[in-house]
Order: structure tokens, then C-alpha cells, then sequence
């Protein structure tokens, strides 16, 4: 590799690089560097982690529980494929509006985001994994998760 010296000022090649639009350039490669080596370290950090998870072999499959839902105390109310909970309704209205009121301000309709101020109550547009009915405490029932594996010990899910 070639050192080329040259007598020009720094003002004058920051100019040319403002123009040039290289300026930018080279700080989004300086973020992505940056990036790159914190994910690298974490990688080497995280690997001892890895090496000792709870997760069995899948040679221990014999052991393991598939269901629909899981009960911390004895098994689960509804059975697989139940279509509504026994305190609703089939008669309740269907669609219409809902209107919730928010205090405060929002500049985001984005709820991960790392600046700024996501809209109050944002998170009911997204459903979860598992939900849990009203007249049965300590049991999950898969949404949109279509089975739950654990083993007999449940040390992990």
C-alpha cells in the first residue's frame, strides 16, 4: 500500500468529501464496523451461555408434553380446538368500532422504537403467543402458538 502525502488543508478535503457525500458514506461504514464488533463480542460472550442451555437433546423426546395448552395445576378446562371461552358469548356483536382515548402525546405508530413516544395502547394491534382465560387461573392457552412443548419437569418451555 501507497502513503500519499499531500499538502492540502483539512478544510479543504472536508469540503470536497461534504460535496462529494462521502462524508456520510464513511460514518455509515463507521457504524456498521461498530456494529460488526459488538455483535462479535457478544457472540463470543454468549457462547459459553449457549453451550450450557437447559434445552434437552432431542433424543430425550420421549419425555417431552405437546399440547394445546399448559396448567400449572392439574390440566387444562377446554380441550384442543375449543372455539370461544365459556363466559363469552356466540351471540355478542361482531365488528363496529372501538374507541380508546390515550393521554398525552405520540410522534410513532411504531411501539419498538428507540426514540421518540409510540401511541398509548399501541400493542393491542399485535397478538401474543398465549392468552389466559378469565375463569381459569395459572393455565395458557396457545393463540397464536399452535402447540406448547415442555418436559415432565417443565424446566424449560
Amino acid at each position: 500500500m501507497e502513503i500519499i502525502q499531500s499538502t492540502v488543508n483539512k478544510t479543504t478535503i472536508n469540503k470536497t468529501l461534504v460535496k462529494a457525500g462521502i462524508k456520510k458514506i464513511l460514518r455509515k461504514i463507521a457504524t456498521v464496523i461498530v456494529i460488526s464488533l459488538s455483535l462479535n463480542s457478544l457472540h463470543t460472550f454468549a457462547q459459553p451461555l449457549l453451550a450450557t442451555s437447559t434445552t434437552p437433546p432431542l433424543s430425550t423426546s420421549q419425555n417431552i408434553i405437546r399440547s394445546h395448552a399448559i396448567a400449572m395445576h392439574g390440566t387444562a378446562k377446554y380441550p384442543k380446538g375449543f372455539m370461544r371461552f365459556d363466559y363469552t358469548s356466540p351471540k355478542a356483536t361482531k365488528g363496529g368500532k372501538l374507541r380508546l382515548f390515550g393521554t398525552g402525546t405520540f410522534d410513532s405508530l411504531n411501539e419498538f422504537i428507540a426514540k421518540g413516544n409510540p401511541a398509548e395502547n399501541i400493542g393491542l394491534l399485535y397478538d401474543t403467543l398465549m392468552v389466559s382465560a378469565a375463569d381459569e387461573p395459572f393455565t395458557q392457552y396457545g393463540l397464536l402458538a399452535k402447540t406448547i412443548e415442555y418436559p415432565k419437569d417443565r424446566s424449560w418451555v
